[in-house]
């Protein structure tokens, strides 16, 4: 439906794929489907909420997406921008439009009153502002979580999103928590305040700028490209060693806790250095 899409105690019997799509379909010379298209169309989850965990695979795509209440799924991709997706793989080939049209504040939002369930999630957001807002609660513990956005992405002061892997592609705000049991890969610039909690079960690699002044940990070792700034009252651990490529300022605490003897450092990758006030300090034997 190009108008919009509610969603109030939803479930499928019988389907092993759903898309559900606030936008039109495209075909091919061949009659199949092709490709979708979105325009201004929106997708609200409320109240009983969307089960789709007999569903190997759900597909949300609309220009904006709210979430208010639970949505649970196997496997679950969310898109939300206008132009094109393909029907094949929504969550990784979309072609935006340049139709004339408002841009909307935010794109994916993920209200307190809302939670994502699923053994994977994928979101694309596209917005000028915040692509995906999370303020209640998304795991993907079994599997990993995926996020794209053309905007912010913005993790609140209370919300979580955990998952087996997570790599998130854009300027992440978080005040709230973000926890890999594996690997956890941040691709642009990070702002972590002092309630958020930057926490990976494996390796942490950051590619943009860093500024913390909450809690950034890796059980393996961490890789930060971009120029660091630990606030007073930051913390940044690693039970392995922490390298960096950028500047730093380091007012908190900074610790890599080494577990075996340091191998050389390739050219190029600094290991981190005491800075005071800051600490750098091996694990004891």
């Amino acid at each position: 439906n190009p108008n919009g899409i509610s969603v109030d105690g939803g479930s499928f019997i019988n389907a092993n794929r759903v898309s559900l799509v606030a936008g039109t379909t495209e075909f091919d010379d061949d009659g199949a489907i092709r490709r979708f298209r979105t325009e201004d169309g929106r997708i609200s989850i409320d109240g009983a909420g969307l089960d789709a965990r007999n569903v190997d695979q759900l597909d949300l795509i609309s220009r904006t997406l709210k979430v208010n209440a639970a949505l649970h799924a196997r496997r679950a991709t969310l898109v939300a921008h206008r132009g094109t997706a393909d029907v094949e793989r929504p969550g990784s080939r979309q072609v935006a439009s340049h139709a004339d049209g408002a841009t909307p504040d935010v794109a994916i939002d993920v209200s307190a009153l809302g939670s994502m369930h699923a053994s994977g999630i994928t979101m694309h957001g596209s917005s000028a502002g915040v692509g995906v807002n999370l303020a209640g609660k998304v795991d993907a513990v079994t599997g990993g979580i995926s996020i794209l956005s053309d905007g912010r992405v913005k993790v609140q002061n209370g919300a979580s999103l955990t998952g087996g892997g997570v790599a998130i592609h854009g300027n992440l705000d978080n005040a709230g928590v973000v926890r890999a049991g594996g690997g956890l890969s941040l691709m642009g610039n990070l702002r972590n305040t002092s309630t958020g909690r930057i926490e990976s079960g494996g390796a942490l690699s950051s590619m943009g700028n860093v500024s913390n002044a909450g809690t950034v940990h890796a059980d393996g070792p961490m890789s930060l490209m971009g120029s660091l700034v630990n606030e007073r009252g930051g913390r940044i651990s690693s039970y392995e060693r922490i390298s960096r490529m950028g500047g730093m300022t380091n007012l908190g605490e900074l610790v890599q806790f080494m577990k075996r003897p340091e191998a050389v450092a390739p050219e190029g990758d600094k290991p981190v250095a005491p800075t005071a006030p800051g600490v750098v300090a091996e694990k004891p034997a």
